[in-house]
């Protein structure tokens, strides 16, 4: 689970870091290139996006906005 909180309180959801914890992930190989695994960012507002390990990919789920 991904927990996001500013100064005040938690939040659900928020875009920058979201992406800024998936390109920690991949930049420092917390998860193994060329794997099959896959990570996927439940956030307060549900599972919202996944990453590959083989893709070096991060894409979106869902129609969330």
């Amino acid at each position: 689970m991904v927990r996001i909180f500013t100064p005040r309180c938690e939040i659900p959801m928020a875009g920058h870091p979201t992406i800024g914890t998936a390109y920690a992930i991949l930049s420092q190989s917390l998860l193994a290139p060329k794997s099959s695994e896959r990570l996927i960012f439940d956030l307060g507002v549900g599972p919202l996006c996944e990453l590959s390990g083989a893709l070096r990919a991060f894409r979106w789920k869902g129609n969330h906005q």
